[in-house]
């Protein structure tokens, strides 16, 4: 295939692939056809036939050799050739030939090739043949018409059978290629929005102060920003592309470093707080909310949302260390007053 074709649209490489294989096979296979016609014509000395036949086999191999031509210049070469060999053979050989036959395949070739118009443009153009081929019937009497009784009206039913058949297939056939050209623009365009989507949403996520973590279906990392590098010390490039793990795993015990794998952060597949080891080796407490099952992310099979709450539960932890202090003061303040009362002097020394 030619190295545009990788990065066309899929209508043109399927309309490479056709072409392709058209050619490849007329090569491969076509001196099974061509050899018995080449012997027959040289016993019957019609060298027009075998100039014809033998052409028309070049240029095949003249369109597969070509591969760096436009597709649109090989096409043309392609239905220049089956026209050449479509009139060539009913003008020689009448019904005799396989004339006909060329000229179905060259409408059904502009209609994979081309489109609509070019078949119906195609098939306007057999009419003419077919036509013109009735004139010379009428006018040049040639050979293979004089001997059959009634060839005019003969070859005008034939035309017509062969013009139905003819239209039937080539505009069916351009009309499913439209609707496949149709639907991969549609998809196409779908494609460019979720892609344009996805990019929103990574911008929007990257930007928020609460930490962001996600994994795709394979169980690596997709999503790590930039509060989860800032939190954490770990850059998203070292993340994004290892295997995830639970935060308060086995993996979270770990000390950046060590023989094993260093921490892994990762979304919380419940909600729940974890202590990370961060890359400094300082540990932050994060609260993990997993929001997988309320929005449904492309390319992130699960994904979750934290915030440090390091500072929060110190206070808290101060707060309780606090109270409990008050507390044993308050506690012995209140059996001093009680032994006072009572008429008992606590022993002082």
């Amino acid at each position: 295939m030619p190295e545009y074709v990788w990065r066309a649209d899929l209508l043109t490489l399927w309309r490479e692939r056709i072409l392709f294989t058209i050619c490849l096979v007329a090569v491969v296979f076509g001196p099974l056809a061509l050899i018995p016609s080449l012997i027959l014509s040289y016993i019957e000395n019609r060298w027009d036939i075998i100039v014809l036949d033998t052409g028309a086999y070049l240029v095949a191999l003249l369109i597969l050799a070509g591969r760096r031509l436009p597709l649109p210049i090989r096409a043309g070469i392609g239905l220049l050739l089956f026209y050449s060999l479509g009139a060539g053979l009913l003008i020689l050989l009448g019904p005799n030939g396989a004339g006909y036959i060329w000229l179905f395949g060259a409408s059904v070739m502009a209609a994979c090739l081309v489109g609509v118009r070019a078949a119906i443009f195609a098939l306007i153009l057999n009419v003419f043949v077919l036509l013109a081929v009735a004139g010379y019937i009428h006018y040049g009497h040639p050979p293979w018409a004089v001997i059959v009784p009634n060839m005019m009206e003969i070859w005008l039913v034939m035309t017509l059978n062969f013009m139905l058949i003819n239209a039937l297939v080539s505009i069916t056939t351009a009309a499913l290629l439209r609707g496949l050209m149709n639907a991969f623009e549609k998809e196409r365009e779908a494609g460019v929005r979720l892609r344009r989507s996805e990019e929103r949403f990574r911008r929007i996520v990257e930007n928020l102060p609460i930490m962001i973590v996600g994994t795709d279906g394979t169980g690596r990392y997709a999503l790590w920003n930039r509060e989860c590098e800032r939190v954490t010390g770990y850059p998203s490039p070292e993340i994004v592309g290892r295997p995830g793990t639970d935060p308060g795993g086995p993996a979270m015990g770990l000390e950046p470093g060590s023989a094993d794998e260093p921490w892994r952060p990762g979304p919380a597949f419940r909600d729940r707080e974890s202590e990370l080891i961060c890359k400094n080796g300082r540990r932050r407490t994060v609260a993990w909310t997993n929001v997988s099952d309320v929005v449904d992310v492309p390319g992130l099979a699960s994904w979750a949302v934290g915030i440090d709450v390091t500072e929060r539960k110190q206070a808290e932890r101060e707060v309780l260390e606090s109270k409990e202090k008050y507390r044993l003061i308050f506690d012995n303040a209140i059996e001093g007053i009680l032994v006072i009362q009572e008429g008992r002097i606590p022993f002082i020394n």
